[in-house]
């Protein structure tokens, strides 16, 4: 379902810089919309997923791999981070680890 964004606009009176005048500056911006709605349950179950496809990937080292297993816990997620932040990590791990073999 596509949600139109609405757009809000601000009109605030400014001096101008280079005849001293007073003059309005307009500006608009987008109304945030909600992506989504979760409870602390849901923040479990993300994390818990997370964690458990992580044992998959290979972590140039343990630290690495605490480290990332530390921010996971400290961070808030849901359901949408679960494949971007997998791929993100698995990516950022074959880099280090490429980078490693061919020092």
């Amino acid at each position: 379902m596509a949600e139109e964004q609405k757009i809000v606009k601000i009109i605030t009176p400014q001096t101008c810089p280079c005849c001293g005048k007073e003059i309005f500056v307009s500006s608009q911006f987008m109304m945030p919309f909600v992506s989504g709605i979760f409870n602390e349950e849901d923040i479990k179950k993300a994390k818990e997923e997370i964690k458990e496809r992580l044992k998959e990937i290979q972590f140039v080292n343990e630290e690495e791999k605490e480290n990332i297993m530390s921010y996971i816990d400290k961070t808030l997620l849901d359901s949408s981070d679960i494949d971007p932040l997998v791929k993100q990590i698995s990516l950022d791990q074959t880099e280090k680890i490429s980078k490693q073999i061919n020092k």
